[in-house]
């Protein structure tokens, strides 16, 4: 008998791709490969030396575990039009975590290090 859950994991992850997903490229050690990735936002508190808990966010990219043939790492990117991410690790946990238990989808943790808006050349 097949895992039926398996089975409907994978196709919850195949229709997230195909119809919730916008075009990224990752960047790791100076390459770029074009992937499709749902947005996603995970909410974290921090303490600073004092005790004192700050409440903030990662812009999360979620993309098929297939399509990625290696791990993330801290440092690497995330571009989605002009705008890049850098791949970073949660406090003292990784820069990714599985979404699934059946491995499909990764959530990648990351932070917003450019939002410029490039002008045109013709409007300058």
């Amino acid at each position: 008998m097949t895992d039926m859950l398996a089975k409907a994991a994978l196709w919850l992850a195949e229709k997230q791709e195909k119809f919730c997903s916008s075009d990224i490229l990752y960047v790791h050690n100076g390459e770029q490969l074009p992937l499709s990735a749902a947005y996603g936002r995970t909410e974290y508190e921090i303490s600073d030396e004092f005790g004192v808990k700050l409440g903030a966010h990662v812009v999360d990219f979620i993309i098929r575990a297939n399509t990625l043939p290696f791990d993330p790492e801290p440092g690497d990117g995330i571009i989605v039009g002009d705008t890049e991410y850098e791949v970073m690790p949660l406090g003292s946990h990784k820069c990714w975590r599985w979404c699934d238990a059946h491995h499909h989808l990764r959530r990648i943790h990351t932070r917003e290090v450019s939002g410029i808006r490039y002008q045109d050349s013709e409007n300058m």
